[in-house]
């Protein structure tokens, strides 16, 4: 019988290594609990002994405090209760989360997010799954008035004085004209507000 061992030799020394790397890069994946909710992109998870605050990769959902808010929040509780999740890191944005690719007992966390409308695409895959729920009006789309998270994030206070409504309204359940419909055509569009429009 062949000895294996000196030529299998490398395997672990390359393992320790190849791991030291990618926790160095992109990190560890770890399959862990989520113990905090923040928003419909946003969560904390708890990876051995420690809590990391994650934001997951591929989507773009409402902030906590703007339209539809609170309900992609809620669709993503439902979607992943109690349950473990995977996640990949890849890297961390600009408040120090970890930037992570999710998967659920029922795949991706953004592909199921954006497909049933609750989330923006962030990547190229989920651009290409929106486009099904933006055509039915399906989540966030069914809304008259959507304004992208990013532009939220920038101008919300001034964004929600210049729509007339109060910043923690829920588009889901009361939709509105748009106050500038006639400049659109009188067709439901997504508003690319900018600070300085006028009415």
């Amino acid at each position: 019988m062949v000895d294996l061992v000196p030529e299998l030799g490398w395997i672990i020394p390359a393992l320790i290594i190849g791991t030291w790397v990618l926790s160095r890069t992109i990190g560890l994946p770890w399959l862990g609990r989520v113990t905090h909710f923040a928003d419909g992109d946003s969560l904390e998870s708890k990876a051995w002994t420690r809590i990391y605050g994650v934001r997951i990769r591929g989507l773009d959902a409402p902030e906590y405090t703007q339209d539809y808010g609170r309900t992609a929040r809620q669709a993503l509780v439902d979607l992943i209760g109690e349950r473990r999740v995977l996640f990949v890191p890849f890297g961390a944005d600009r408040r120090g989360r970890l930037l992570c690719w999710a998967f659920c007992h029922r795949g991706p966390i953004s592909w199921i997010m954006v497909w049933r409308g609750h989330a923006w695409s962030g990547s190229l895959a989920t651009w290409i799954i929106h486009i099904v729920p933006r055509m039915l009006r399906r989540g966030l789309w069914a809304a008259d008035v959507r304004i992208r998270p990013d532009s939220w994030r920038r101008y919300g206070a001034r964004m929600s004085a210049h729509l007339g409504r109060s910043s923690t309204g829920n588009l889901g359940s009361r939709s509105r004209k748009s106050p500038n419909a006639k400049g659109y055509g009188g067709t439901t569009r997504t508003i690319p507000w900018r600070p300085d429009r006028r009415r």
